[in-house]
């Protein structure tokens, strides 16, 4: 039966009556579905342009759908419905080219990247190269690439499979009036197969036999000779009748030139000439003369082209425009800021600017070279920049050499000598190359960018080297900084802390003086706080520096503590059992013990 699903494949709805249906679906060709119904509340509310039709597992969308109201005053619908593998025809899914090399699994993977269908079962292991230089949808490029490897196109839901061969690979046996009734027969000539057969089919409807869309069949009939091995190329089934079923037997399985074929009769077709202009993949669009002397190519790769000769053995390129836009024609190249390579002869250049009578007239002229074989005369409003001057002479010094005579123009004075009691020029500046000897009666105040170099101011005063070095190891009497503990890399003040390797004082006052050692000024003794261990306990040593062993130390055994001499543990206490005991040996001569009353004392 047919299930009606929303957008989501939720079940909406199931159509358990129909006045009509068919499912067809040929060997990789169509995959269709069409059913009629009444139109009720429930058809109505779920049977939409946007809903999914299940049948037999398989999702299939509606491509069209019409509606009509009958004399009785019924209301129907006839919907024509795809496979969803049709969903691959969307233009958002189209390539301009494909290229792809490797095995047919890597390459239907390419085919599939970035649509919602997976990878099936691939039965094909030899890499090839399968490529389309035209703009093809993805369910032509999978169509074109089985055919292109001889395999059947298997689709369930959004999964694709390329096997070898649908259906039964063992002929079952057909025979006209037993099992099948023959509806009619095609015997066409003008389709042959690759070994030249003509095409022979035969529509038919099965009788009380079971057959699968592929499956290869003997057909025999006794009467007329007939005995031929064909195959079920298309299956039309009723999902509401199993026993409504019509076969179409043939020695070809359909191929995709023949739908090409088909297209391609209403169509412009790929290479075939029409009033002498072609289009093909190879050339583009191509326009011909008609005594083929002369065609013009417009393509994607050359961009446009012009071609002549005197026969059409010899057609040669003499115009064309690239694909950067560059005009070149007879030897003749413009580039793209309009400029041309090689020579340009003619008794005229006619243009906005041109050259008339012998004269260049223009606005501007740029040339990266200009050659003159004559002088240049500049114009009155001519100008040229200095820098761009080669060769320039040292003018200050022409000037002092040729200067014989006192001359006064408007913009100054030239003379070889001046002479004067006072020169001011506190409104102007003294330019010169040299000053041998300058003396100045008052203070001379430097410009922002005058300079004066050391070595030739005299009288300095003596400077320490470390003035004009500015090194710390020509510094006098530096003061001794002892070194820095790793964990400590200078001394450190703030509000709270003073952290140094070493702290000076008279006296030390602190709630709590936290260290590890306690050292007399000498540091030949000191009272050391080990800690060890990960419970943090602390021992508590009296040194000298003469022995690594303590004079005496108070080791904490967490339960325990032992009062230790040079060593050796002489008391220890155990907090567990509140006890004191004594250790090693005790020598009480010249010791007065008091307090024992009654007590009897145990040694040993």
């Amino acid at each position: 039966m047919i299930h009606i699903l929303d957008s989501n494949y939720k079940l909406k709805a199931i159509l358990t009556k129909v006045t009509a249906s068919r499912r067809y679906e040929e060997i990789n060709g169509e995959n269709i579905l069409s059913f009629k119904t009444n139109i009720s509340e429930k058809t109505s509310l779920y049977l939409t342009r946007d809903c999914v039709i299940r049948l037999k597992g398989d999702y299939f969308d509606v491509a069209k759908m019409t509606k009509a109201q009958n004399e009785n005053g019924s209301c129907t619908v006839e919907v024509e419905a795809e496979h969803v593998s049709y969903r691959l025809n969307d233009s958002i899914y189209n390539l301009e080219t494909f290229a792809s090399t490797g095995t047919p699994t890597h390459v239907l993977s390419e085919i599939l990247a970035d649509t919602p269908f997976a990878i099936g079962t691939v039965e094909f292991t030899e890499s090839v190269t399968f490529s389309a230089d035209e703009s093809k949808s993805r369910r032509t490029l999978l169509r074109e690439f089985a055919s292109y490897i001889n395999a059947e196109l298997h689709f369930n839901k959004f999964t694709v499979s390329l096997v070898q061969h649908r259906g039964n690979t063992s002929p079952g046996i057909l025979s006209p009036n037993k099992n099948i009734k023959i509806m009619s027969q095609i015997y066409d000539k003008t389709n042959t197969d690759s070994e030249g057969n003509p095409l022979v089919s035969y529509t038919c409807t099965p009788v009380n036999i079971d057959l699968s869309l592929g499956d290869e069949v003997l057909l025999v009939q006794k009467e007329l000779g007939i005995q031929e091995q064909l195959r079920i190329v298309s299956l039309a089934t009723n999902p509401y009748n199993d026993l409504d079923k019509n076969i179409e037997i043939s020695n070809q399985v359909g191929r995709l030139e023949d739908d090409i074929y088909r297209i391609e009769t209403s169509t412009v077709i790929k290479g075939k000439s029409y009033n002498s202009c072609s289009i093909s993949a190879e050339n583009g669009f191509v326009a011909t003369r008609g005594d083929g002397l002369t065609k013009s190519v417009v393509n994607a790769t050359d961009g446009f082209s012009i071609y002549s000769g005197i026969d059409v053995d010899s057609l040669a390129k003499n115009f064309y425009v690239n694909m950067q836009g560059k005009i070149i024609a007879n030897g003749i190249e413009i580039n793209g800021d309009g400029t041309f390579s090689g020579n340009i002869t003619g008794e005229n250049v006619i243009g906005t600017n041109a050259i008339i009578n012998g004269a260049v007239t223009a606005e501007k002229i740029k040339t990266d070279e200009l050659v003159v074989g004559d002088n240049i005369q500049m114009g009155p409003n001519a100008t040229i920049s200095w820098g761009n001057v080669t060769n320039q002479p040292n003018i200050d010094q022409i000037a002092l050499d040729k200067i014989n005579d006192t001359y006064i123009d408007a913009s100054g004075v030239w003379t070889p000598q001046v002479y004067a009691g006072n020169i001011n020029t506190s409104l102007g500046k003294i330019t010169t190359a040299q000053i041998e000897n300058l003396t100045v009666g008052g203070n001379v105040t430097m410009g922002p960018n005058a300079t004066i170099t050391w070595g030739n101011v005299e009288s300095k005063p003596a400077f320490s080297t470390v003035a004009t070095s500015g090194s710390y190891s020509d510094l006098l009497n530096k003061p001794s900084i002892p070194t820095v503990p790793s964990y400590i890399t200078s001394t450190k003040i703030t509000s709270t802390t003073i952290e140094s390797p070493y702290v000076s004082g008279g006296t030390i006052t602190g709630v709590d003086i936290l260290g590890a050692y306690f050292k007399n000024l000498s540091e030949t003794g000191w009272i050391e706080i080990d800690q060890y261990g990960a419970t943090n306990i602390a021992n508590f040593n009296f040194m000298v520096n003469s022995s690594a062993t303590p004079l005496l130390q108070f080791d904490n055994q967490v339960d325990a503590l032992d009062f230790n001499a040079f060593g050796d543990t002489f008391l220890s206490y155990s907090g567990v059992f509140n006890t004191t005991y004594a250790k090693g040996a005790w020598n009480f001569d010249g010791a007065t013990v008091e307090g024992i009353g009654n007590v009897v004392a145990v040694f040993g």
